[in-house]
């Protein structure tokens, strides 16, 4: 489930490995500004929507494990723990771009003497790019407390579910054992 503009969607991508939020050009104001800004806001964007695309294959991932063999559980076993690392890895990226965002934001709302808030930048700036930036990271970030609350509903499902199994087959075990029935064989 990519967010429109996302990288698996064949949106933009932060070029030449630079790291996330570029940097902010010293001593420039207006635009220059609001564009490093914009380009920090669309680098989280970007990063929060890989997280979600590890997510989703997350959420597909536990929906497979309910069903199947004992070889198809072992597999989807594997193959959630992989995801759980990319996960971890993707998380990372959202923190250290967050971070860059936040930081850049300060330096600029100090700069300019406005709220470090991306309207307030925008109107100080004349950034109307970052305002769509800023609605697409809010996109991104409402698609991904979405994802993750389904995500979290069928992990607790399935442990409920597995509860249950163990605590069915421990009452069956139990009447075999009261009936004299020896299963040792």
């Amino acid at each position: 489930m990519p967010v429109p503009g996302s990288p698996s969607a064949g949106s933009r991508t932060s070029g030449g490995g630079k790291p996330p939020g570029g940097g902010k050009p010293r001593g420039e104001s207006g635009p220059s500004v609001a564009a490093a800004l914009t380009d920090a806001v669309l680098d989280e964007a970007d990063a929060i929507s890989a997280l979600l695309d590890v997510a989703a294959a997350l959420r597909e991932s536990v929906k497979r494990s309910g069903g199947g063999g004992a070889a198809s559980a072992a597999d989807e076993r594997g193959n959630m723990q992989d995801l759980m690392k990319e996960m971890q890895d993707a998380s990372f990226t959202v923190q250290t771009a967050e971070a860059a965002r936040t930081r850049l934001t300060s330096e600029i709302a100090a700069a300019l003497g406005c709220e470090p808030v991306l309207s307030a930048i925008a109107k100080a700036a004349g950034g109307g790019a970052l305002l769509d930036a800023g609605g697409r990271l809010k996109h991104a970030v409402l698609a991904l407390k979405s994802e993750m609350l389904i995500l979290g509903g069928l992990i607790e499902q399935n442990e409920r579910f597995g509860a249950m199994l163990l605590s069915e087959w421990r009452r069956v075990n139990m009447d075999f054992s009261r009936s004299g029935v020896d299963l040792k064989g």
